[in-house]
């Protein structure tokens, strides 16, 4: 049997407050910056990817202190969901969080983080480690 692999990095900035679905599960978005240059004039340009993230449990009610503009660092996986609107069928793609580095996890409500170095916050098997 091949082996698949199903991983996701990225830094960036929320793009708005994380929003509690119910005690256990957050969702929230996260923008990611990149730069590139363009092929025919030569000028470097700014692009931005939005992606949807969704997290259980503990790394959930951790992304909850996070506000809209914080930087923030995950890790998880793509889970690709299908539903029907409208009497179509659409498809959606999400990131499934399961590692959060953010200096905004011991920060103060409203105020700038006090923290140089990110704290590391993994979820094993409903576990938190911080390092």
């Amino acid at each position: 049997m091949a082996v698949s692999i199903n991983t996701v990095t990225l830094s960036g900035r929320l793009t708005a407050d994380p929003q509690a679905m119910s005690e256990n599960v957050t969702r929230a978005a996260i923008a990611c910056e990149r730069s590139y240059r363009d092929p025919q004039s030569g000028e470097w340009k700014q692009h931005t990817d939005f992606f949807r993230l969704v997290a259980f449990n503990g790394i959930g009610n951790l992304i909850r202190k996070g506000r809209k503009g914080q930087e923030l660092a995950i890790s998880g996986r793509l889970s690709q969901n299908k539903y029907v609107a409208d009497g179509q069928t659409r498809e959606s793609i999400e990131v499934v969080v399961n590692t959060l580095a953010a200096a905004f996890v011991y920060a103060k409500p409203n105020a700038a983080p006090e923290v140089e170095e990110p704290a590391v916050v993994e979820q094993a098997d409903g576990q938190l480690a911080v390092a």
